[in-house]
């Protein structure tokens, strides 16, 4: 869609190529790094100018990938904007129509007012942006099922549990994955829905499960050490690994390796090198 609209504006049958990115989160972030470092790379290659594209990243939280620590927040923001992504925080995707997406300030939350929020009109209700393509990186809604069957949920349909994994209010059901909601007392933030955290979970609730039909105490869910790593454009990344931060470089390579790990586990070491290596060709393009 964006190398059809790209052709479009070279012919001068598009004014300019405007994309908007619902959700602040890594993938928000890393989506937006890299298709302003592809546009960069358009602009020289077909003679266009920078005024010619226009990115706009839409985010609800008050800052860029709420589950990381704030100096990396922060980070993320400038360098996005450094790269001349239009970053709108507090602000919500209200509706999207074709070539255009209608954004409002974020619902308030108990004891907040509209003069607080960090979205740019907050005193308006809502804005309509033209958008040639919209793309949704926000995360998920829990399946209806859960509503369906009289569990109480929240915002975005998932169920409370306990740290046995067990539904709060119910005995001997159980929920994990992106359809339940766990608070990490650490952070004070629902664990986030990634692979890692519902396998474990997995093992967790099976194990429970032999526990309640034993007459046995269930077991409690270990929170476990999650390590991120954000890439933001150019061989530069984001990484924390509990109370450390890196930027720059060495974030971006050790985000290499784990991919490299990652492969090494599912696949023989030179099948894997094989498709890493490639991975890094493909991924290095717009550096």
């Amino acid at each position: 869609r964006i190398i059809s609209l790209i052709a479009k504006k070279r012919t001068g049958k598009e004014k300019r190529v405007t994309i908007v990115i619902g959700g602040g989160g890594p993938a928000g972030v890393e989506l937006a790094a890299e298709l302003s470092k592809f546009c960069e790379h358009a602009c020289a290659r077909y003679n266009l100018q920078e005024k010619d594209f226009e990115i706009i990243l839409a985010q609800a939280a008050p800052r860029l990938l709420p589950g990381l620590h704030p100096s990396i927040s922060e980070g993320a923001r400038d360098r996005l904007e450094r790269f001349g992504v239009k970053v709108l925080l507090d602000t919500c995707i209200q509706d999207i129509r074709k070539n255009e997406v209608t954004i409002a300030p974020r619902p308030l939350r108990e004891g907040e007012t509209v003069e607080k929020l960090l979205c740019s009109f907050g005193k308006d209700k809502q804005r309509v942006l033209e958008a040639d393509v919209m793309v949704w990186s926000g995360g998920v809604r829990a399946t209806s099922f859960m509503k369906q069957s009289g569990f109480m949920v929240d915002a975005k349909g998932r169920v409370d549990v306990h740290d046995t994994l067990e539904v709060k209010g119910e005995t001997r059901t159980f929920a994990l994955g992106d359809c339940s909601v766990l608070i990490d007392p650490t952070t004070k933030q629902p664990l986030p829905g990634l692979a890692q955290v519902a396998i474990y979970q997995g093992k967790v609730v099976a194990r429970n499960i032999v526990r309640s039909i034993s007459g046995l105490t269930l077991t409690h869910y270990r929170y476990p050490f999650l390590a991120s790593v954000i890439p933001a454009g150019g061989k530069y990344a984001f990484a924390q690994f509990g109370s450390v931060r890196i930027r720059g470089f060495l974030a971006y390579f050790l985000y290499r390796f784990v991919d490299f790990k990652y492969f090494l586990s599912i696949l023989p070491l030179g099948y894997a090198w094989k498709v890493w290596w490639a991975g890094w060709r493909a991924y290095s393009r717009n550096d």
